[in-house]
């Protein structure tokens, strides 16, 4: 992408011809993902990695375009924003748990107050 009408243009060709696209200098995906959807059996992965390389290649019917702009690794910390839907979900899940164990103490005390409750 070398004109800033490069992106559109290509946004244009993708949209009529592409199976599946990803174009994203701001968000981040895991490599696993990455290998889900590109065929890099042949290629040494860690290479591609590390030096950030940009390549294309073809494999049956497809052509692949492969720009890697910047990697962590597993042990460093992902961007916040990578992150930010897992936090949202745990938080969710964690706020659910603690309602339904409120509700559950309420509903208990709202039973020994109006019936005779046996428990067994």
């Amino acid at each position: 992408l070398r004109r800033d009408d490069d992106l559109e243009q290509l946004n244009d060709f993708i949209r009529l011809n592409a199976e599946d696209f990803y174009y994203s200098d701001s968000s981040w995906i895991y490599f696993k993902e990455l290998e889900k959807k590109v065929p890099l059996e042949k290629y040494n992965r860690d290479n591609i990695i590390l030096n950030r390389i940009k390549m294309y290649f073809t494999s049956g019917n497809h052509v692949y375009f492969l720009n890697i702009l910047d990697f962590k690794l597993k042990n460093e910390s992902p961007p916040i924003d990578f992150l930010k839907k897992d936090i949202q979900k745990e938080i969710i899940k964690q706020r659910i748990r603690e309602l339904k164990k409120e509700e559950s103490k309420r509903i208990l005390k709202e039973l020994k107050e109006n019936y005779e409750v046996h428990i067994y």
